[in-house]
């Protein structure tokens, strides 16, 4: 009451003495960048290479590495809109200014197909990636098949697709599952990677449909080449691995984590390979005392250092089994990528999982549940490599920033050798690397400790040595606290001694980049409809053709051969297969033959036909993959064991189509030991044509070949048929391979004069001038 009147004049006569301050202050306020008003940092605290250690790093770096930046893991909401519009194109404006070269997004699948299946919507990423062309910056996509929120760094929570989620209350199994029974839903389990168990879509089925959507939407900045990198979600948190550390099942640093193989599509798989192996009791579950999340590796029987468990013939054959499975799931979702995106001109990438810890012990325990087989004596790394190289995909590796000393002794963590051992498996199958860091660090010792591992790239072969080149590091995150002066004026130093202190990329140093699978010779149409179609081309050379020699034609997704295929073919016209399922029937082994030799008629003569195709979906794609990936798998085991022969004649004869050879007559016109010859040439060219003759020979040069080479050797010149001769000196992998044949001298005896004929005619073929 009576107060009030003076608390106001006091007021009147404060704001009165500090007019005139205020004013000049709102006046300086006019004058300060919009940039720094925002909240964004300035470059002005930037020196040029003035700090010697960087200086020293730009240095030694051969070559301009672009950098990239990841944007926040929101960055389209849950709600599916962009967020803040505004605010994102200062901060690209920032980055570009800072000279960094891209940034990185996930899209999330819980996001984009949220409202059913095959319902897609496109419009916030659209958005987001036309503020990022706008900006001038070029964009790394990761298709996100994971939840966020369940991981190390997941600020925010994104689920799967809320349809999937629905489907998982009527079926929790397609979820992975510990021991204990819990159920993770951060990712599908890999066990209905080829089920339709998911609204009557397997899991590798909605990924592809996913990704053939996406390149069909995001067409306009594929080919702008604005999208530089796609990289393709494998597991949890986007890596090929289990989801064997799951913070939100109460695991923590640096626990051995649990197998994740309890759901019953898992357990049934394993069954059925503990079956194979004569050992039913394998194929209960995984060990029983591997422990739990956070269990110490020597208080487990299975993990312990000295007499642990996984050193057992059961151990040994469990994990072998369980890093098989991984590399079974990533070479169904890369083999869809590649089907997909094939001559887009962008990169596939894979990522792989920075498992550090543990890593100087014998065991590697937290690698071995996360899928990784990787011990003291056995290198895990190698089969992912060579997986990633079949489908010509780079591979994407973390722990960028880390170094041994700052790990605790405890938990025998060893970054920096993860990091070495991860980039020579790459390296050595002529992969590119990709980089990232996987803690938000912005000191100098980070920034330095991934300019060392930077410098290790080189651009150009060294003698017999392959390229070892980094193609990209990608920071982690943009963020608040990036955009920090001090942080900021440390990593735009950084940035630009990943550039060696150039402007921008030479273009000598840059990669034409296009996705090429690397089984057939194809080239691929954009899809007109929601799934991409590829072109076969039908080719008698070296190229194989997939196969159509299968149980029935809906393992083809489609009637491969119906009454006027033959007709339209013969035109040289495409033609589309239809996907209809309908009226399909078990095909003999004789109507098998028959239809693969309507598809391939020319080829039968011994004729090449190259401008002919005949296209498939890539959903018959992947179906004729895994014939021959199946067929290939089983034959190589048994040629490696010495006991080709003991292989039934279907094996054997699938494996014959699959690898494109024409052989004209059916299944039961040739006798068994034909067929297992045919089988072994075959497998010796194609050790030829992939430089390991020398290898191919001693993997099979067990007692039987060498009974076999004794025999021929004692026939001498009666043996009957002529070998062919090399019509091309200087072609030394035929030269090699024919040597291979002759030394091994059975191949003579084959009865049908046509399979050698047909033999021939394939590196005939390969001769540009001999038109024969």
């Amino acid at each position: 009451g009576p107060r009030a009147p003076a608390w106001r004049a006091v007021r009147r006569v404060r704001a009165a003495a500090n007019g005139a301050e205020s004013e000049s202050e709102r006046e300086g306020a006019n004058n300060v960048p919009a940039d720094v008003r925002a909240g964004l940092p300035t470059l002005d605290g930037v020196q040029e290479l003035d700090q010697p250690q960087h200086a020293r790093h730009a240095a030694g770096l051969p070559h301009y590495i672009p950098v990239y930046t990841m944007l926040p893991l929101d960055s389209v909401t849950v709600f599916n809109n962009l967020g803040d519009p505004e605010l994102l194109r200062r901060q690209l404006d920032a980055l570009r200014n800072a000279q960094v070269d891209g940034v990185m997004c996930d899209i999330w699948w819980g996001i984009v197909e949220a409202e059913g299946p095959k319902k897609y919507d496109w419009a916030a990423y659209k958005a987001l990636l036309r503020c990022v062309q706008e900006a001038g910056l070029k964009m790394q996509v990761v298709l996100s098949f994971h939840m966020c929120g369940g991981n190390v760094g997941d600020g925010c929570y994104i689920p799967l697709p809320r349809w999937v989620l629905e489907c998982a209350e009527q079926n929790e199994e397609i979820f992975f599952t510990n021991r204990s029974g819990e159920r993770n839903p951060e990712y599908l389990s890999f066990g209905v990677d080829d089920k339709p168990v998911v609204m009557g879509r397997s899991a590798v089925e909605i990924y592809a449909d996913f990704m053939a959507s996406f390149r069909r939407e995001m067409a306009e900045f594929l080919d702008a080449g604005v999208i530089t990198e796609i990289e393709v979600g494998l597991g949890p948190a986007g890596e090929l691995r289990y989801p064997s550390y799951p913070e939100k099942a109460g695991w923590r640093f640096p626990g051995v984590g649990e197998f994740q193989c309890y759901d019953k599509y898992l357990l049934a798989d394993l069954a059925e390979a503990a079956n194979a192996v004569g050992r039913p009791e394998w194929g209960l579950g995984g060990p029983h005392d591997a422990g739990e999340y956070n269990n110490h590796p020597e208080f487990t029987g299975f993990f312990r250092s000295n007499c642990g468990s996984y050193q057992s013939e059961y151990g040994r054959w469990f994990l072998t089994w369980y890093s098989s499975r991984l590399l079974r799931h990533g070479d169904a979702v890369l083999s869809a990528a590649a089907a997909v995106f094939d001559g887009c001109p962008t990169t596939l990438v894979g990522k792989v999982a920075g498992v550090h810890w543990w890593y100087n012990s014998p065991h590697h325990a937290a690698e071995l549940t996360a899928g990784y087989y990787n011990t003291r004596d056995v290198d895990g790394y190698i089969p992912i490599a060579e997986l990633f190289a079949e489908h010509g995909c780079a591979l994407n590796f973390t722990c960028f920033e880390m170094r041994n000393l700052e790990q605790p002794d405890w938990a025998q963590s060893s970054p920096e050798g993860l990091v070495h051992q991860v980039l020579e498996a790459a390296w050595a199958q002529g992969l590119e690397a990709s980089c990232e860091n996987a803690l938000a660090r912005y000191d100098r010792g980070a920034f330095d400790q991934i300019l060392h591992n930077a410098s290790r790239s080189t651009i150009d072969s060294d003698g017999d040595r392959l390229p070892r080149r980094i193609s990209s590091f990608t920071f982690l995150r943009l963020s608040p606290e990036l955009l920090d002066q001090h942080n900021w004026d440390e990593f735009v130093r950084f940035v630009r001694a990943m550039h060696t202190g150039l402007d921008c990329q030479p273009d000598a140093t840059k990669v034409t980049r296009r996705v090429m699978r690397s089984r057939e010779l194809h080239e691929v149409t954009l899809p007109t409809d929601w799934a991409a179609h590829t072109v076969l081309h039908r080719h008698s050379g070296w190229g194989r053709q997939s196969s159509v020699l299968c149980s029935s034609a809906s393992d083809l997704g489609g009637t491969m051969c119906s009454g006027d295929s033959d007709d339209e073919s013969s035109s040289g016209e495409e033609v589309e297969v239809e996907e209809s399922a309908s009226d399909v029937e078990e095909w003999s082994s004789a109507e098998c033959s028959a239809a693969y030799m309507e598809i391939l008629p020319d080829v039968a003569a011994g004729l090449p036909r190259t401008r002919e195709s005949f296209v498939w979906t890539w959903r018959q794609r992947l179906a004729a993959d895994r014939v021959w990936r199946s067929a290939r798998r089983v034959v190589r085991t048994a040629a490696a064991r010495n006991c080709l022969a003991k292989l039934s004649s279907q094996q054997l004869w699938e494996y014959v189509g699959a690898a494109g050879i024409p052989v004209t007559g059916g299944l039961e016109l040739i006798p068994h030991k034909q067929l297992v010859d045919l089988v072994s040439s075959i497998i010796l060219q194609e050790a030829a044509q992939e430089r390991s003759v020398a290898a191919a020979q001693a993997a099979y040069a067990g007692e039987a070949v060498l009974k076999r080479r004794n025999g021929a050797a004692a026939k001498g010149a009666g043996a009957g048929a002529e070998v062919p001769v090399v019509d091309d000196p200087q072609d030394a992998r035929k030269e090699a391979f024919f040597d291979a044949v002759r030394d091994r001298g059975d191949l003579t005896e084959v009865g049908a004069g046509n399979l050698l004929v047909s033999l021939s005619s394939f590196f005939k073929a390969r001769n540009a001038d001999d038109k024969d």
